[in-house]
């Protein structure tokens, strides 16, 4: 039986499930049938074994990565050679694999960091040799932040790398950005592109909607563009830029920037400016099951199987296909190592490499060193993680902001050792004052007022007006068109319900918000006719245009439930294998219910924020975190719905600034008002 919840607003510590309270219920569903609540997502390693027995000490099950998870099917790949074992069961058990790759790279990416000559280092001629075992490379001591006797960091990580002098960029930089869109960058970005091609180490901040990652892509063109002005690019010196983030998805981001063509649109992400100057050559590094289905032309498997040796392993693999001889192993293990060549050659001729931090440690790139690592999302990747890339590398660029997410860290004690902060906000708190990208392009201009000046001191600017931002059609919002902005698309909607435990007492959940947020939705989806402007309000396109937050893992559980139910979600498009839309499309179309993790660097055209804490003793637990506030009312560009209790929400200092901000524009209203 369940161990007792503890009260609700209570604060203590909750203990892991034991056993016996863990829900083991087991049900058939119909082929088709929307499965249950889980937790496995894309790219979670899993072990999948015959019966319904757990394979405590992994040995008997076949490994795989879950290459795609909908709303009625999870997709898993597995090794060719397990084929033959997974046909041949009756009955499949599916559990989540841990794997101690993440641990071993970043701990031989902390040897070397500590360690003279550890890390690369050039000699002043460009692709020349490494500097003495015995002494620390520049990016090395930036990276350490102990600056010798009366210097300072700052001065440190402003040494020029060994391609970066005054007298070799006062020759060549300025030829190479005109072959970028550097000049479409904004002052702020343009500046912070210039400045880090001259620095050991450059850290920038980027808050919500200012263009972080588009800007660190222009650096990278740059970069690329200034290794060919210096005639050192080629086969011989292998790829320039190692571009990395702490997910799958924000290195995805940075690929599709980088391959696709796009309109040249001052909101949407920076346009490949190829038709002067050669095109860059991509490579995505990692499981193709991690990478997004449109992107996988571009991975190094994809572009290895298109070389002669690819195609020579191809044809042996088919030849070996099904046979599960020994023969027929030995032509897979041939096929293998053709593949591996082939992946190395594709390798050598790149410009860019994008993978995540761990995937920089993969051994196919033991025998590269970079030009400069960039790490998008620095300020979310436990340090060891972060310095993976860097240790590759001569020089460096953080991305990131220490107002937004930290690194997820699950070990109470290891957060307490320090492993909770992340290498950007070390450097940061040692004196490296971080270049601030200070426009954002994102939000209307109301909704990025208070974020502006709660958490950047009133520095941050906004691109957009409110005329291109109009308020979401279908929603009575609460202010009038009068005023600075007009119509403000924001609501703070009260909800009288309380908060509740979930079954297993993990979580915490609120019936009232969750039913009001699907409310919401629905409300948006009817307004009609869709994507058309009525006085002065546009109407959402699809679910796909709507994102709904939630803190907790049970609130997220819920709405996907009640919205399963919703009559809405009839008409929403299937993800069943065969529908005809493909994956990209249909990720569009379709409703996100997430965590406040789960949107970080996410947009919306409208966004429903639960707050889901309702109790008598002003408990918000997690909710009060700045950090976490800050992510998820700064999602949406032209409506922000936010769902709570006023005396809960009141208890914390932040939500209290917040609230009175809300009330003096008259954004407040009772759910009976709204919905």
């Amino acid at each position: 039986n369940p161990a007792p919840a503890p009260p609700a607003g209570s604060n203590a510590a909750m203990a892991p499930p034991t056993p016996a309270s863990v829900d083991r219920t087991r049900r058939t569903l119909a082929m088709g049938a929307e499965l249950p609540f889980h937790r496995f997502a894309q790219g979670d390693m899993v072990t999948l074994v015959e019966g319904d027995e757990w394979d405590g000490n992994g040995k008997g099950g076949v490994q795989g990565v879950v290459v795609e998870r909908a709303m009625h099917f999870l997709k898993v790949a597995v090794d060719e050679d397990d084929e033959a074992t997974l046909l041949d069961a009756r009955k499949l058990r599916m559990d989540l694999s841990a794997n101690t790759i993440t641990h071993d790279r970043a701990l031989a990416a902390l040897v070397a960091f500590s360690e003279p000559g550890g890390m690369p280092g050039l000699a002043a001629a460009p692709g020349g040799k490494r500097l003495s075992s015995t002494a620390y490379a520049a990016l090395q001591r930036a990276l350490i932040g102990i600056p010798d006797g009366d210097g300072t960091l700052e001065a440190i990580a402003r040494v020029p790398p060994p391609w970066g002098g005054k007298d070799a960029l006062a020759r060549t930089l300025s030829s190479a950005l005109k072959r970028t869109d550097h000049a479409k960058l904004n002052p702020s970005q343009a500046a912070a592109v210039k400045r880090a091609f001259g620095r050991t180490l450059s850290v920038w901040q980027g808050p919500p909607g200012t263009g972080k990652t588009r800007t660190l892509m222009s650096f990278i063109e740059g970069a690329v563009e200034l290794a060919r002005a210096q005639g050192v690019t080629g086969k011989k010196t292998g790829p320039i830029v190692l571009a990395c983030a702490a997910s799958n998805v924000a290195v995805d981001n940075i690929l599709d920037g980088l391959v696709r063509e796009r309109d040249d649109d001052v909101d949407g992400p920076i346009r490949r400016t190829r038709g002067r100057g050669e095109g860059l050559k991509v490579v995505r590094l990692g499981s193709p099951a991690k990478v997004q289905p449109w992107l996988e032309s571009h991975t190094l498997g994809a572009l290895a199987a298109q070389t002669p040796m690819g195609k020579k392993a191809a044809s042996l693999r088919e030849q070996a296909r099904g046979d599960y001889s020994p023969r027929g192993a030995a032509a897979r293990r041939q096929a293998a190592g053709m593949e591996r060549v082939a992946a190395e050659q594709v390798l050598r001729d790149a410009d860019v490499v994008c993978c995540t931090c761990v995937g920089a440690g993969d051994e196919l790139l033991e025998g590269f060193t970079f030009r400069v690592a960039c790490v998008d999302e620095a300020t979310q990747a436990p340090e060891p993680v972060a310095l993976i890339p860097l240790t590759k590398a001569v020089a460096g660029v953080l991305v990131g902001d220490q107002m937004q997410l930290p690194p997820t860290v699950t070990s109470r004690k290891a957060e307490s050792c320090g492993l909770g902060v992340s290498l950007f906000e070390r450097l940061e708190r040692l004196g490296l004052t971080p270049d601030l990208l200070d426009r954002q392009y994102r939000m209307h201009p109301a909704l990025a007022e208070w974020p502006s000046k709660a958490f950047y001191g009133g520095r941050v600017s906004s691109n957009p007006t409110p005329v291109d931002r109009p308020p979401a059609l279908g929603l009575p919002w609460p202010s009038k068109t009068t005023g600075q902005y007009g119509r403000i698309p924001m609501a703070f909607v009260e909800i009288d319900g309380q908060e509740q435990r979930a079954p297993d007492g993990l979580s915490v959940l609120n019936e009232a918000e969750a039913r009001a947020a699907v409310a919401v939705v629905e409300t948006l989806l009817a307004a009609s006719p869709r994507d058309t402007l009525v006085d002065g309000m546009l109407s959402v396109r699809s679910p796909g245009d709507i994102g709904v937050i939630a803190p907790y893992a049970a609130q997220v559980r819920r709405l996907r439930e009640l919205w399963s139910s919703s009559s809405a979600y009839a008409s929403a498009p299937s993800d069943e294998p065969g529908w005809g839309v493909d994956a990209e499309a249909r990720a569009e179309r379709e409703l996100e219910v997430h965590s406040v993790d789960g949107f970080q660097g996410r947009e919306k055209e409208v966004i429903v924020l639960c707050t889901v804490r309702a109790n008598s003793g002003g408990s918000l637990g997690f909710v009060a975190d700045d950090r976490r506030l800050n992510v998820a009312v700064t999602r949406a560009k032209r409506g922000l719905v936010v769902l709570g209790n006023r005396a809960t929400l009141s208890s914390d200092k932040t939500w209290r600034e917040w609230i009175r901000w809300v009330d003096k524009r008259g954004l407040s209203v009772k759910a009976s008002d709204f919905l």
